[in-house]
């Protein structure tokens, strides 16, 4: 096929994606300087963790087989907190996060990567109990300014795989907005 078949054959990629983007609801908060498409206008909570008190935004979403949870969590941070540097802090917050679904930090899974803008972003995949259910709980970290932020879904471990796929492509959507 022609070199012009290709780039037209990628405009048309390119234009289908952002009519999607544009259909879909892209939700963002100036006042938190964040985005994400929540599956439904998401409800704020305040957010006590390890690190203080912040706010969390949640939303859910059933299925035939289950639910999952969408989250964003923001945590303002004190300088003092960050004395041996932000990895390790989020490291440490991120083993009480676990430890406080009731599960063990040693049996998740973590690693580091990077966030789009370059910044390290701790990884994590688990699975807990919660009142009876098997859920999974994933998501990542990243350090901005003076705030922990956690970008997170959990899901009953019942879902049919194009559910969880649904799900967990919510973590791809987190802007930060300037």
């Amino acid at each position: 096929m022609s070199k012009r078949f290709y780039i037209i054959a990628l405009l048309c990629a390119g234009m289908a994606i952002s009519q999607y983007a544009f259909s879909t609801n892209l939700w963002t908060n100036s006042k938190n300087r964040i985005g994400a498409m929540f599956p439904s206008s998401p409800e704020m909570h305040e957010a006590v963790t390890s690190g203080g008190t912040g706010i969390a935004y949640q939303s859910n979403k059933r299925f035939n087989e289950g639910a999952s949870l969408f989250a964003i969590t923001i945590v303002p941070m004190d300088k003092n907190k960050l004395k041996n540097g932000t990895d390790v802090f989020l490291k440490a917050a991120n083993s009480s996060f676990i430890e406080s679904m009731g599960s063990d930090p040693k049996k998740a899974t973590i690693n580091w990567t990077k966030f789009g803008d370059g910044r390290s972003k701790l990884n994590y995949d688990f699975i807990f109990d919660y009142s009876g259910f098997k859920l999974k709980g994933k998501g990542y970290w990243i350090y901005d300014k003076n705030r922990a932020i956690r970008v997170s879904v959990a899901y009953m471990t019942t879902l049919k795989s194009v559910d969880i796929k649904e799900t967990v492509a919510f973590l791809d959507t987190f802007i930060l907005v300037k």
